[in-house]
């Protein structure tokens, strides 16, 4: 068995590990997500079950609930990918969505945290964060940043050297792509949301 911490809590009193068994060195067979206290390192939280290995867990701003990110498997049985909101307070699964495609990650979440953002190969995806439900999709090839407005109403989002600008409800592109002639790193709204 192996233990890795994967997140802090925002009140900075708990983290998050997941305790994960290889079978035969392969792949991983159970994951179980745990939640400890930092000062006493006891168990606040337990029994968040998985069937494939957890490659990414965070706290939403308000810390009620935790999200994960499963790789999935190719091994038998084959599995699939997904995004799982978990209740911290009862450990109960609340939705559980599942992923296509190879690259899957979470990417960050809305000022107010209502809503996540999660990145894949070829798309942006927009979850609501106390459901679990999709928002919105927005399909872009090889993305690299994203980031929400202020408002939370757009979504400012880089490919390599074209940054573009999209309505979240709506999902569509607001603004006339804007070229650079390097990489961008990175793009946020100001403040205001007037400028990024």
């Amino acid at each position: 068995f192996n233990c890795h911490i994967i997140d802090f809590s925002p009140n900075g009193k708990n983290f998050v590990t997941h305790n994960y068994h290889f079978e035969n060195d392969l792949f991983s067979t159970e994951d179980n997500i745990q939640i400890r206290n930092i000062q006493s390192g006891k168990i606040v939280s337990d029994s968040m079950i998985h069937n494939s290995t957890v490659c990414e867990a965070k706290f939403s701003p308000d810390g009620k609930f935790l999200f994960t990110v499963t790789m999935g498997s190719t091994w038998p049985p084959e599995r699939a990918p997904t995004l799982n909101v978990w209740d911290v307070k009862t450990n109960k699964k609340i939705s559980e969505s599942i992923f296509r495609g190879d690259v899957h990650y979470i990417e960050g979440f809305s000022p107010s945290g209502k809503y996540l953002a999660t990145l894949h190969e070829n798309k942006a995806q927009i979850w609501e964060v106390t459901t679990g439900r999709k928002v919105s999709e927005f399909s872009l090839k090889q993305i690299n940043t994203i980031a929400f407005s202020p408002n939370e109403e757009y979504l400012v989002t880089t490919s390599i050297n074209k940054l573009l600008v999209w309505d979240i409800k709506k999902e569509k592109i607001i603004s006339d792509t804007i070229f650079h002639k390097e990489i961008i790193n990175s793009a946020l709204f100001s403040p205001d949301g007037k400028y990024i």
